[in-house]
């Protein structure tokens, strides 16, 4: 509720400011050197202040305008029509519109705000470019914040050389999870056709929703509801330590029995590498499939809770040496040093004995 408040108190804010752009006269044209700049607070208040002042409460670039914070109170100063336009550019790697776009029209303080929050990126497009505040300008950064790819794809190990923790991705370009192996990316965004949900990578092809990837820091993970994924599109998350999934294996109802592993989403190559870490483990749909687990030797437990007894295999459990708990509507199943009972939702529950 508070947020939300807050969120109605900024808006009316913004409604105000842009009502006193119009109804006050227009201010003298002064040097950049000279530039005032009227601050609206969260709390309702306005302060004029020039550059320096305003400057050491600068937070970087907002849709709106100039974020700022003091003393724990947010506000904004309004962007005109030309930064506007240069921040939304900058933050979809939108080339075109950067290049045509002079900062040299933009105030002292908007100009400050967009290196803030755009200085550390890296726009990439069959060779690498950056905003310099008074324009793109061709050429590697060395280590980066974020990267945002444009259009094609990025070289091998770009991302955990550039050690960014957050990458951008085009509706050009083309983008897989080895793209994020040894990186230390912690969030993706994304245009269509490409999207991301429930933090997730997916892109919208012909042949339905397809997983591409997701965050290589990610150490708890639900995954969307998708037609297929691609295969070994989790490897790069090697501190995974729970990951609920809509199905094992490659599809909903894969199409060859060795698409049906759990493990798939860490193919490796010609085998699996599934991360040590991850011990939790929960699938809500498809079959579970004989031997689904035989690359898990390290999951404690496992979750199958609404998946019918005739989609379960016996054998899927065979190998999990260090399982403690296991959910499923099977009753029939036969783990030696396990007691099973009854849960509230008409599953067995089978627990490790001490």
């Amino acid at each position: 509720m508070g947020r939300k408040i807050l969120t109605y108190a900024l808006s009316a804010l913004l409604f105000l400011g842009c009502a006193l752009m119009v109804l006050l006269p227009l201010p003298h044209k002064l040097s950049k050197a000279g530039e005032t700049y009227l601050c609206l607070w969260e709390d309702g208040t306005s302060t004029e202040e020039d550059y320096f002042t305003t400057y050491s409460a600068l937070t970087g670039a907002t849709q709106d305008g100039v974020g700022l914070l003091r003393e724990e109170k947010r506000g904004v100063v309004l962007g005109s029509t030309a930064y506007s336009a240069l921040q939304t550019a900058l933050e979809r790697g939108d080339l075109a519109t950067m290049e045509r776009t002079d900062p040299s029209k933009l105030s002292r303080l908007e100009q400050a705000a967009l290196v803030r929050s755009y200085g550390g990126t890296a726009y990439y497009a069959g060779g690498a470019f950056r905003f310099t505040g008074e324009g793109i300008a061709e050429g590697e950064l060395g280590s980066v914040d974020r990267v945002a790819l444009i259009i094609g794809s990025l070289p091998a190990n770009y991302l955990e050389t550039a050690g960014a923790s957050r990458v951008f991705v085009g509706s050009l370009a083309e983008f897989s999870a080895e793209d994020l192996m040894g990186s230390c990316v912690k969030e993706i965004a994304a245009e269509a056709p490409y999207a991301v949900m429930q933090q997730a990578l997916v892109l919208e092809t012909a042949g339905g929703r397809r997983l591409i990837a997701a965050p290589a820091e990610c150490t708890e993970l639900t995954l969307p509801r998708t037609d297929f994924v691609d295969r070994g599109a989790l490897l790069p998350l090697r501190s995974l330590t729970s990951l609920t999934l809509p199905y094992a294996g490659e599809a909903l109802r894969p199409t060859s029995s060795r698409a049906t592993e759990f493990a798939w989403l860490f193919a490796d190559g010609d085998g699996f590498s599934v991360p040590q870490s991850l011990k939790t483990i929960k699938i809500t749909g498809g079959i579970v499939a004989a031997h689904c687990f035989y690359h898990c030797p390290q999951a404690e437990t496992i979750d199958l809770c609404g998946i019918p007894a005739e989609d379960v295999s016996p054998q899927a459990f065979e190998g999990l040496e260090n399982l403690k708990e296991l959910h499923t509507s099977r009753a029939d199943l036969r783990l030696s040093g396990f007691a099973a009972e009854i849960a509230p939702c008409g599953c067995t529950v089978y627990r490790r004995l001490a």
